[in-house]
């Protein structure tokens, strides 16, 4: 099958496209990583555990952001 004019969308790219670049590249903060720390400790049943379980307020907006750059974006984050 031949396509007949290329796809456009965020997720169709090629290694050279990503080559020298970083915004791809997630860093977690201190206190983003502090926040895991203690979660890590905590026992959730599953299943039926969810968001209240698990507060995340620094780091729950930057993993929405994750979120949507997999599922609308370029379809992955490091």
């Amino acid at each position: 099958m031949t396509l007949r004019k290329p796809l456009d969308y965020p997720s169709v790219w090629r290694r050279e496209d990503m080559e020298g670049r970083d915004d791809w590249i997630r860093l977690f903060s201190d206190a983003e990583l502090e926040e895991i720390r203690a979660a890590l400790p905590r026992r959730f049943g599953a299943p039926g555990f969810g968001r209240a379980d698990f507060p995340l307020p620094v780091l729950g907006p930057r993993l929405a952001d994750m979120v949507d750059e997999l599922e609308n974006g370029r379809g992955f984050v490091m």
